[in-house]
């Protein structure tokens, strides 16, 4: 699916798949224009693979401020305090 890209995008998508930069397998590229959007779609992603809807964050952490990434911000509590009903499946460790 292509939606709305320039030519110097489809021209780096293009050296990117081609040119031995991205490991063997791996044939799609997402740009993306906020960290916590690529936080996001990482955490999409790694739900799909593994199957499993639960991650774990590091106390500490900072990800991003959309909805998801709030869940998984631990830098302050205010960034989740008002921020309900938050995502589930969200688990804090301390940070070794």
């Amino acid at each position: 699916m292509v939606t709305c890209l320039s030519e110097s995008v489809i021209e780096l998508t293009d050296q990117l798949v081609h040119s031995g930069v991205l490991p063997a397998g791996l044939d799609r590229v997402m740009f993306s224009s906020t960290g916590a959007e690529a936080v996001d779609n990482a955490l999409r992603m790694a739900r799909a693979a593994t199957r499993r809807p639960n991650v774990i964050v590091f106390q500490g952490a900072y990800h991003g401020r959309t909805n998801a990434t709030l869940a998984m911000t631990r830098t302050k509590t205010a960034y989740g305090a008002r921020n309900h009903p938050q995502m589930p499946g969200v688990f804090v460790a301390p940070f070794p």
